[in-house]
């Protein structure tokens, strides 16, 4: 009994003393001499626990440094390590955005989530983390633009607080946006646009001084306290939200939001956060021409304080029209067609524009009332501005339709060959006066000066400037 006492007493022992040796800390410095900490995983790899610090004798200072380069191995008694993971300190982690660069090897091959290596001060703007470095061959991590994301970047693991730009474009092939992958960045960013593959948002994932977000048509779930946007100005949804879960949008005043889906989302939508907050009595909601009743009447819309289309109105003339659309983030072309008639068989004619709006293509209909001329222009042509892009409206004038006649027309936002919105409608153009039909008689109008009244003199016919015949 004692024998077998003893080998139970003598394999707590052990394995006690193993796990002693596996949990050791110790300070090791990196090739710039700055002394970094791990913890032993197993025989061999270690892990890193963020932060960086200089040696003081007898004791390991805390501090910060311009770049931070993590090794792939590390020697400790003798021994070497590989740096496999990096640990996650939580809300009481060391600063590491204090450094302005990191450098991740190749063997460590995940990180925690932000939120557990940052200060959870959620104010706390001091980070200097401008970007992130990893070499190319690196099996599970990527970065471009000094952003860091999963080796195939479909997802955004970490976008540096301090990134020096004010316009942040994310590339195409991101679906997902980690938790707390977008906190804490500095005020000098202004505008974000996400990528038409963006799918998800997930639990707190962006914090962000922005005054314009822009999502586009393929984002379907937000969830719950997705967004903290203190300053937003302006925010853009697609036309596939379904739910907008919880996603409070904590803004100091009144935002616009513009959202293109037809029916209503569902929405546990809360700008209400507290009295400090913009209320959305105060806001304005931009949503389909057609949809805008329906809105009106939904909860959660409803309390919007101002509920407008989209689109701008169409301005009838007497022999034609001046069209409007906003732009949509996710087109590659739009296609407009006018029919003569409500059922859309008589076509007078198609117009394709690019994602710019810029036109070009035309096909006539076989009708006779087709226009002899047309013209289009865009309401801001400088396609180097982002930030201007957001209210942006494409704009054509179309001439030499025939006066007083009703045309019914389509517009279609095409993203390849999907059709992701759609506007059908019709105008008037406008009355022909007496005085436009004069004109319309000859070239040989005149206008003269007699007796102090002007007069339009065609073909030796009088006329007052009213079309009323004088002599």
């Amino acid at each position: 009994m004692k024998d077998h006492l003893f080998i139970v007493f003598l394999a707590f022992l052990l394995t006690g003393h193993l796990n002693t040796i596996y949990a050791e800390d110790f300070y090791v410095p990196n090739v710039d001499g700055w002394y970094l900490q791990y913890t032993i995983l197993n025989d061999s790899c270690v892990q890193y626990v963020p932060g960086v610090y200089a040696d003081k004798g007898e004791n390991y200072i805390l501090t910060s440094c311009d770049t931070l380069i993590i090794p792939d191995s590390v020697k400790w008694n003798g021994k070497k390590y590989s740096v496999t993971e990096m640990k996650g300190l939580g809300g009481e982690a060391y600063k590491l955005c204090g450094c302005r660069v990191i450098v991740f090897p190749n063997s460590l091959l995940s990180i925690p989530s932000p939120v557990y290596w940052m200060s959870g001060d959620l104010n706390d703007t001091s980070y200097q983390l401008e970007k992130f470095i990893v070499s190319d061959d690196h099996p599970t991590l990527k970065t471009e633009n000094g952003v860091l994301y999963n080796k195939e970047m479909t997802k955004l693991l970490f976008f540096p607080p301090a990134f020096p730009d004010s316009v942040f474009i994310m590339p195409e092939g991101v679906q997902l946006i980690s938790e707390f992958s977008m906190l804490k960045q500095k005020g000098n960013m202004r505008y974000i646009e996400f990528p038409l593959s963006l799918q998800t948002v997930e639990v707190g994932a962006i914090f962000s001084y922005a005054d314009t977000i822009v999502f586009k048509d393929n984002l379907e779930v937000i969830h719950r306290d997705a967004l903290i946007l203190p300053f937003l100005n302006k925010i853009y949804f697609g036309n596939k939200v379904d739910t907008l879960y919880w996603t409070s949008i904590f803004a100091y005043k009144p935002i616009e939001v513009v959202l293109r889906t037809n029916t209503p989302p569902h929405t546990l939508f809360s700008l209400d956060y507290d009295e400090n907050h913009a209320k959305r009595d105060q806001s304005i909601l931009y949503v389909p021409r057609q949809s805008v009743s329906l809105y009106e009447q939904a909860d959660g819309w409803k309390e919007f304080g101002t509920i407008l289309p989209i689109e701008p109105p169409i301005v009838e003339t007497q022999d034609g029209a001046i069209v409007n659309w906003v732009q949509n983030f996710s087109a590659t072309e739009y296609v407009w067609h006018l029919y003569k008639d409500e059922a859309h068989t008589q076509l007078v004619m198609s117009l394709t524009f690019d994602s710019n709006g810029h036109l070009t293509h035309i096909d006539l209909g076989n009708l006779s009332s087709a226009p002899s001329r047309m013209q289009t222009m865009r309401n801001d042509d400088d396609d180097n501005e982002p930030q201007q892009r957001f209210a942006e409206y494409y704009s054509f004038t179309i001439s030499s339709l025939q006066s007083n006649t009703t045309y019914y027309y389509s517009r279609q936002s095409l993203a390849g060959d999907e059709v992701i919105d759609e506007e059908t409608g019709s105008f008037t153009t406008t009355q022909a006066t007496l005085l436009d039909e004069i004109h319309g008689k000859s070239a040989q109008v005149n206008k003269e000066l007699r007796n102090g009244q002007v007069i339009i003199n065609q073909n030796k016919n009088i006329y007052s400037v009213s079309g009323q015949q004088i002599q």
